[in-house]
């Protein structure tokens, strides 16, 4: 049951629009961070390389917050899809395992709300 909840919510996520945006957004942003000096994310470096390690855990420090909010929104998604597309009764009609469905659903959220922070990395490294 777990693989079954968990390949729905993948599939499902990654033909939506929602994970790829944020991508793209947190990627641009951190490209902007790193070719520019006018974009200045989580404080002044001094000397230190935009590419550096020190500034490169900031950025992911910085950017995890706002991730947080994200994830929020995935999870959220994940946990009422069933009642708002009303078929919440027929999956409860047949014996479902609980854990596997809650974690199913909640892994697969988790699994595609780490997409936007690779925006983080790969806005570094194209910019670098």
């Amino acid at each position: 049951m777990f693989t079954t909840f968990f390949a729905f919510e993948l599939k499902s996520w990654l033909r939506s629009p929602m994970p790829w945006i944020f991508l793209f957004i947190i990627g641009l942003l951190c490209f902007f961070g790193t070719i520019s000096d006018q974009v200045g994310i989580g404080g002044s470096y001094g000397n230190v390389w935009k590419n550096a390690p020190f500034v490169a855990q900031n950025w992911y420090g910085v950017f995890s917050i706002i991730c947080i909010l994200l994830t929020t929104a995935f999870m959220n998604t994940a946990g009422i899809r069933d009642y708002e597309n009303q078929t919440s009764q027929i999956i409860f009609s047949k014996p479902v395992d609980k854990a596997g469905y809650y974690f199913g659903h909640f892994g697969g959220a988790l699994l595609i709300a780490l997409i936007p922070m690779l925006g983080v990395t790969l806005g570094m490294w194209t910019g670098a």
